[in-house]
């Protein structure tokens, strides 16, 4: 009974909205009772006011002009669907009429263009002969001279398209010009930081390119413990990167991380990895991992080593140099770290962790590997081979050795057999027996 009552108070009020929009003047009359109820937030010294009847008076219609407007104008009836999509399908007609028309005057300008391309093409050729213009047009579309002019589709841009006569292109060629003739002036001033935000903002990024580099680079160094014109360059156009596209190339984002390297501010390469503002590569990675070996040289540079390191890993990583990457956390000794990366990218095989291990033939890298069953212990061994005793000695004294050996889908039993004849040639015998009864252990209940 409640949802009757609901849909018939629903259907009165829709056919009073529809009245109403028909004829928007007969809006129904205020009852006495709304009337009242709307006098009643009046108060008694407002109700004997003119002007406050007066300023109540247009609020009230200024709010029914609004509800007339919405009425009429933000709300249409459903029933009027149909007329306004015949109206969408004229506009639409309409549309494609001015395209095609716009299309044809194109066409008919692009053959005017060629026709008056053919006459002063055989001006010469037609001296002294009566020969009218359409027969120096026929003549010429004809000839050799203007095959590959005819064959250009009138919708590409030629030299000879309607495009070039654009007053607005030829304005903005002018004003790049000009811009470009600062730049050279600010250049020659040796108003190096002027020069260098100049060309960081310049329009359509026509001074963002390698031979500004190479312009900077070029500037004599200035004395007197200043920075240099590069290196201020360097900074100014990574401070103005805003989003992917307007990154340095990777050639140019290499310059800009080898002249801080080459000031020492490797703050300054940390902070630009930080707000991914370089395009990375694996020059980059390695000019980065170069310094962290030279740091490495240096007394109290554990810091700034292990800092360079970390920033060498993520150049690497950001490229997809996942061997690289690996071999450089090695290199700073994160091994655990190194084989935890490995193995989120999937990709690293075998080969590829013994590659890792000859870029750094350490015996600890060995041994992880090793222990997180990932190369073949022989292969270990014969990489190793300047620290033979060592590793054997401590693989024939892990605890987990029965593990390793059941694991070790690489290590032949001829290969086992070598191995214990290395540990006797490196004198390691009780670590041999080891190896050996773990091997045997492991035939015998695993049937390897």
């Amino acid at each position: 009974e409640k949802i009757k009552c609901l849909r018939e108070e629903r259907e009165r009020r829709e056919a009073e909205a529809i009245k109403i929009f028909l004829n928007p003047n007969c809006l129904p009359e205020m009852t006495t009772e709304k009337r009242q109820r709307v006098l009643t937030k009046i108060t008694l010294d407002k109700s004997t006011n003119i002007e406050a009847l007066e300023r109540e008076l247009a609020e009230l219609e200024l709010n029914i002009r609004m509800l007339r407007e919405a009425e009429t104008k933000r709300f249409v009836a459903k029933s009027r669907k149909g007329d306004l999509l015949c109206q969408l399908e004229k506009k639409e007609e309409l549309r494609e009429k001015v395209l095609q028309s716009n299309e044809d005057l194109k066409q008919r300008l692009f053959n005017l263009r060629m026709g008056i391309e053919a006459t002063l093409a055989f001006d010469d050729n037609l001296a002294g002969r009566r020969l009218s213009l359409s027969e120096v047009v026929e003549k010429a579309l004809a000839g050799e001279n203007l095959k590959k002019l005819s064959s250009i589709n009138p919708g590409q841009q030629t030299p000879s398209s309607v495009e070039d006569d654009d007053p607005a292109k030829e304005k903005e060629t002018q004003m790049i010009l000009e811009y470009m003739e600062r730049w050279n002036e600010l250049l020659g001033e040796e108003k190096y930081e002027a020069a260098a935000i100049h060309a960081a903002n310049s329009p359509k990024g026509v001074l963002r390119n390698s031979e500004t580099f190479l312009a900077f680079k070029n500037v004599k160094q200035v004395s007197g413990g200043e920075k240099s014109p590069l290196l201020i360059y360097c900074e100014i156009l990574l401070s103005t990167v805003t989003h992917r596209s307007t990154r340095p190339s990777k050639a140019d984002s290499v310059e800009c991380v080898k002249c801080a390297l080459d000031h020492g501010k490797l703050e300054l390469v940390a902070h630009w990895l930080a707000n991914d503002v370089l395009e990375c590569c694996v020059s980059m990675g390695a000019i980065i991992e170069e310094y962290a070996v030279a740091a490495g040289q240096q007394r109290d540079a554990g810091d700034e080593q292990r800092l360079a390191y970390s920033l060498a890993v993520t150049s690497y990583m950001r490229c997809g140099a996942d061997k690289q990457a690996a071999i450089c956390m090695c290199k700073q000794g994160r091994l655990y770290g190194m084989v935890a990366f490995a193995r989120d990218t999937g990709s690293f095989k075998s080969e590829d962790y013994i590659g890792v291990l000859e870029a750094v033939p350490e015996l600890e890298v060995g041994l992880v590997l090793v222990g997180a069953s990932l190369v073949g212990v022989y292969r270990v061994l014969q990489v190793l081979e300047s620290d033979r005793k060592g590793f054997l000695k401590a693989l024939g004294s892990r605890e987990d050795l029965i593990d390793i050996i059941r694991k070790d889908g690489w290590t032949s039993s001829s290969d086992w057999t070598k191995i214990v004849i290395a540990c006797e040639e490196e004198n390691v015998w009780e670590e041999g027996i080891n190896i050996v009864a773990c091997e045997l252990v492991n035939r015998v209940l695993f049937d390897n």
